[in-house]
């Protein structure tokens, strides 16, 4: 009973209007296990604002309310004088904000891409130190400790990346979202008529997610051909001529996912297109901006409603489709380069040795890698023009604030 009654009562920090604030650490931010704990107990119960680790001052959203403010009022400049006035970037205030963190990001995706290269150009020391006499015993441990280091550092780098990632994502979100939904409170009838309501909330759900991995796209882009190009260097010193159908594989593969993609850039405007006209007829529909009832065209909306809800499918077997295609090419690229290219390399007289081997197919893995992170690339690359066209359009006037 006495156990019973403790736990039903009050929190008495809570009753005093102290909240229980629970810490994130460096640590737990190097290993990103500060989001464990959370995604356990979000699986039991509803997250509550205490569960959370709080929030530094500067990445609350009250903090990036503004950070576009000088943006919007040189937007209005332009506007005002188009010939003495040069377009502003949307991407420069965005920049300015997270270059800190950029650059931070960049030498910790260095450190993965060194890593990646290291670790298999260096198999064939570990196999002869193991392989040797007992004299060579102590460098076996030494080789050893090397490799346990490298790959901690490399799990060290990887996490620590991607809680910066997330930290700058989250912000970025925060001021996209803001932005978007700031500008189209104050949008020119002109304008309005062409980011309707449902071009509003696509932009918010689709371009937004997209746009705010810009920073993540050019570091893992820039770092994935960094690792591409060094992987070939020493495939090259390594097989010799071989490495000209390895390449060749490599490429051919490759061409033909950059081939498919447009299939998925076709499914997303059919989606997306869809998505936009069944929110704006939903709208009409329901908030009554249309005198629906009135004039008896409930029939002829849900006829517009489903046709276009049949259209966002027929959209979305498009993207699965594309996506498939993807899949199996990546899938056909991890399996087949390697095979072929032992079988190459054996052919041309390569010698088979184990250090070889290893070295071959470490390597290899570094080669194809960076592929994973194309298609994000090239959605980046297809909606970042969509996000800042959608900031251009004028106001009600040309001296109206866009900050509220």
């Amino acid at each position: 009973m006495t156990q019973a009654s403790s736990n039903s009562g009050p929190n008495p920090a809570l009753a005093d209007g102290h909240k229980v604030i629970k810490r994130r650490g460096i640590l737990s931010f190097v290993s990103l296990s500060w989001i464990d704990p959370l995604l356990r107990t979000g699986y039991r119960t509803t997250l509550q604002e205490t569960d959370l680790p709080p929030l530094p001052l500067s990445e609350q959203a009250d903090a990036s309310a503004h950070v576009l403010d000088g943006f919007w009022d040189a937007l209005a400049a332009h506007q005002a004088n188009a010939t003495k006035r040069v377009a502003p970037s949307l991407l420069a205030p965005l920049t300015k904000k997270y270059w800190a963190s950029f650059l931070l990001a960049c030498l910790l995706m260095g450190i993965t891409v060194a890593v990646s290269i290291i670790l298999p150009t260096q198999i064939d020391n570990v196999i002869d130190a193991l392989t040797s006499n007992d004299r060579y015993i102590t460098m076996a441990f030494v080789y050893a400790a090397v490799y346990c280091g490298l790959q901690v550092l490399n799990s060290v780098a990887l996490y620590t990346f991607h809680s910066i990632v997330l930290v700058i994502t989250m912000g970025l979100r925060s001021i996209l979202v803001g932005g978007v939904y700031r500008k189209s409170m104050v949008l020119s009838p002109r304008a309005r008529a062409t980011f309707t309501s449902g071009q509003i909330n696509s932009l918010v759900d689709v371009d937004v997610p997209a746009v705010q991995q810009f920073i993540v796209c050019l570091i893992t882009l820039v770092g994935g051909l960094a690792q591409v190009a060094l992987a070939l260097y020493f495939i090259a010193r390594l097989l010799g001529v071989t490495t000209w159908i390895t390449a060749g594989i490599y490429l051919g593969l490759t061409l033909l996912v950059a081939a498919v993609m447009p299939l998925f850039g076709i499914g997303q405007a059919l989606y997306m297109v869809a998505l936009d006209r069944r929110t704006k007829r939903l709208r009409e529909f329901l908030y009554g901006i249309q005198s629906v009832k009135y004039q008896g065209r409930e029939d002829e909306y849900l006829r517009g409603i489903v046709a276009s809800r049949d259209a966002q499918l027929r959209g979305l077997v498009w993207i699965m489709f594309a996506l498939g295609l993807v899949l199996v090419l990546f899938m056909v690229q991890a399996i087949s380069l390697p095979v072929l290219t032992v079988i190459a390399y054996s052919k041309l007289g390569g010698v088979m040795s184990a250090a070889n081997i290893f070295a071959i197919l470490g390597l290899l893995g570094a080669l194809v890698s960076p592929s994973s992170d194309l298609p994000e690339n090239l959605q980046y690359v297809a909606t970042r023009p969509w996000l800042a066209c959608s900031v251009a359009p004028r106001t009600r006037s040309v001296t109206d604030r866009f900050s509220s």
